[in-house]
């Protein structure tokens, strides 16, 4: 379903598969006669849609042109929904770096049939900026805390960035 969806086949659906038995015939001369058990898979792909029109709303932090340049899928190019998602993380990823962990980024598509398009309306809740209150070390027995505070990359007082915590983690 992932490449039919990669494909632009926004429709494509995969029924339960059935199992067909057929009965062994022993007395069958040809050796290599099908036999056996059968796995049906239907699959119906429905048509190709390519991508249509974009547009945000509910966004302050991030202009509407900063948003929309995240995007690799070009108007009319066939649809791919997995480059598709992976914009959308890297959308959300902006503003967590920002602090804005509780953002969320929600597309809403609207199937346009008779031209084979898809268009998506990209709502944005950016919700208000986290901050680094304090920073406890706890249970360094072996590493003095100086040490282990030098490594790091995020600093009370400062918003949360999800980038900045992630190499602090490398980093100890």
């Amino acid at each position: 379903i992932e490449y039919c969806h990669s494909q632009g086949f926004i429709e494509a659906n995969v029924k339960q598969p059935v199992v067909v038995i057929e009965k062994i015939d022993r007395t069958d001369p040809d050796p290599d006669a099908e036999r056996g058990y059968y796995i049906v898979i239907e699959l119906t792909e429905g048509d190709q849609y390519s991508m249509g029109t974009l547009s945000v709303d509910g966004n302050d932090i991030f202009t509407d042109e900063q948003i929309l340049d995240q995007f690799r899928l070009e108007e009319s190019e066939v649809f791919d929904e997995s480059k598709f998602k992976e914009d959308i993380q890297i959308i959300t990823d902006m503003y967590r770096n920002r602090g804005y962990v509780n953002a969320r980024v929600s597309p809403f598509q609207i199937k346009d049939q008779d031209r084979k398009i898809v268009n998506y309306e990209i709502d944005i809740y950016e919700s208000s900026k986290v901050h680094i209150e304090h920073i406890y070390i706890r249970r360094n027995d072996k590493t003095k805390t100086y040490v282990i505070d030098r490594d790091l990359r995020i600093r009370e007082g400062m918003p949360l960035d999800s980038y900045r915590l992630m190499l602090t983690q490398q980093r100890l």
